[in-house]
C-alpha cells in the first residue's frame, strides 16, 4: 500500500518519517524519530500557567496550550496549533492542528490542519490533512487476542508485525460523534464515518458509512 494513497505529504514538515509504502510503519518509527528531533524551545507561544509540559517538547510559533493541558515528551507540536485540556504523549503534529478538551492522544501523527474534537481517544494512529475527528471518537490500538494488527487493502490482508497499532485516516476524512475505529482500520480520503458507526476493516475513498436505527414512538398513558 502506497503512503500517497491516503496522505499528501507535500506541505508536511516531517515527510521523512513516512516510508513510500506501508504508512503504518511511521507509527513504529515515531518514538525514535521524536527522541532524535525534539528539544525544548522558547518561541512565540501561549502556555497557560496550569498546563504541564514534561520531557523534550518542541512547540511551534503561534501555538496555544490551554489550561490543564498535559504534554509529555518526546513530542513535536507544529505552528499555530491549539491544545485544549488534553493529554498528549509522543505525538507529532503538522501546522494548524487542534486537539480538543478531555482527549487522550498518544503515539500518533497528525498532518496539517487535522482536528481532534473533544473527548476523543486516539492511539497509535495517523490522521491525515484536514481530517475532522468528531467528538467522542475512539480509535483502538490492541486486539483482544494480542496478535499482530492486520490491515486489509485491495482484498489483501497485510500483517503489520506489531500488536499495537490503530487506524490510518486519509486526508479530508471525517468521523461523527462517538464513532469507533478498531485496530487496523483504514479510512480512505474524503470518506465520512457517521455518528456511532463501528469500523473494522477498510473504507475506500469517498464513501459515507452510517448507522441506521429504527425509532419507534409509543404514546404515553395520560
Amino acid at each position: 500500500m502506497e503512503t500517497s494513497t491516503l496522505f499528501n505529504l507535500e506541505t508536511f514538515r516531517y515527510p521523512g518519517i513516512f516510508p513510500a509504502e506501508n504508512p503504518w510503519e511511521s507509527i513504529k518509527a515515531l518514538p525514535g524519530f521524536l527522541t532524535s528531533n525534539t528539544k525544548v524551545e522558547n518561541l512565540s507561544i501561549q502556555i497557560h500557567p496550569t498546563a504541564v509540559i514534561e520531557g523534550d517538547v518542541l512547540i511551534g510559533a503561534g501555538t496555544i496550550v490551554d489550561a490543564l493541558a498535559i504534554i509529555r515528551g518526546p513530542t513535536i507540536i507544529g505552528k499555530n496549533c491549539y491544545i485544549g485540556r488534553a493529554t498528549v504523549r509522543q505525538v507529532l503534529t503538522g501546522d494548524s492542528c487542534v486537539i480538543g478538551d478531555r482527549c487522550e492522544v498518544a503515539r500518533t501523527i497528525l498532518l496539517d490542519k487535522a482536528i481532534v474534537s473533544h473527548q476523543c481517544t486516539i492511539l497509535d494512529t495517523v490522521i491525515g490533512n484536514q481530517v475532522n475527528i468528531g467528538g467522542g471518537t475512539i480509535i483502538a490500538n490492541v486486539r483482544f487476542d494480542n496478535q499482530p494488527v492486520l490491515y486489509t487493502f485491495n482484498d489483501k490482508i497485510i500483517n503489520s508485525n506489531s500488536n499495537k497499532l490503530g487506524a490510518l485516516v486519509g486526508d479530508r476524512a471525517k468521523t461523527g460523534a462517538k464513532a469507533v475505529l478498531m485496530p487496523g482500520s483504514i479510512i480512505g480520503k474524503n470518506s465520512i464515518i457517521g455518528a456511532t458507526a463501528f469500523i473494522s476493516g477498510t473504507v475506500s475513498e469517498g464513501q459515507f458509512v452510517k448507522t441506521t436505527t429504527t425509532i419507534k414512538t409509543v404514546k404515553l398513558n395520560s
